[in-house]
């Protein structure tokens, strides 16, 4: 698979609050996020790991 991670975040009216995609990533396939305090933590079913990214600021 391509080296790209897209996370999406919606409100309670499903319009999209964040959009954040990389190309070129070393994590693939994600399945899975969680929002731990400043942090994102994907899960994947590719990776052998998870990664961890920081969380967008409030817009």
């Amino acid at each position: 698979p391509a080296g790209t991670v897209a996370v999406v975040a919606l409100d309670d009216h499903g319009r999209v609050v964040h959009h954040l995609a990389r190309r070129n990533s070393g994590f693939r396939m994600v399945t899975s996020v969680c929002r731990t305090g400043r942090h994102l933590v994907l899960g994947s079913v590719w990776e052998p790991g998870v990664a961890v990214c920081a969380a967008p600021t409030a817009k």
